[in-house]
């Protein structure tokens, strides 16, 4: 009879491609502190591989999540790939949303006293290439 290892195993094995959860990886990274040597190297490493493999991409329903948290008045989804910041803000009319990707556009988090443009927040990355001085 096949472990449950062996047999999550088979199925990743012969999938087309592996999907996960937000903050999966980062979790699981966190539990392998605790594992011995030399078992911990070799798990990091093959971590390595999966993560400069990765096509990461984010799950919608992970917003949901976030909403029904009672604390929580901002989710921020910044993308990497290209300049734009969904912001879901908690207003007493519910959940309103914006996506913003426009360089000059601003985002707004007046609960925290913060505005700024997207240029600002997308500074010294490689979508917004540093100005030649003069």
């Amino acid at each position: 009879m096949e472990s449950d290892f062996d047999l999550l195993s088979n199925f990743v094995v012969s999938a087309d491609s592996v999907i996960v959860t937000p903050n999966t990886l980062t979790e699981t990274s966190n539990l392998l502190r605790q594992t011995d040597e030399p078992a911990r190297t070799q798990i990091f490493e093959q971590f390595r591989r999966v993560i400069q493999s990765a096509d990461e991409r984010y799950i919608e329903s992970k917003r949901e999540v976030y909403k029904l948290h009672g604390h929580c008045k901002y989710i921020l989804t910044i993308q990497q790939d290209r300049i734009e910041v969904r912001a879901d803000v908690c207003t007493e009319a519910g959940w309103q949303d914006e996506v913003l990707n426009k360089r000059e556009d601003l985002l707004v988090l007046a609960d925290f006293g913060l505005r700024c443009a997207l240029s600002d927040l997308y500074r010294r990355t490689s979508l917004a290439p540093r100005r030649a001085s003069s």
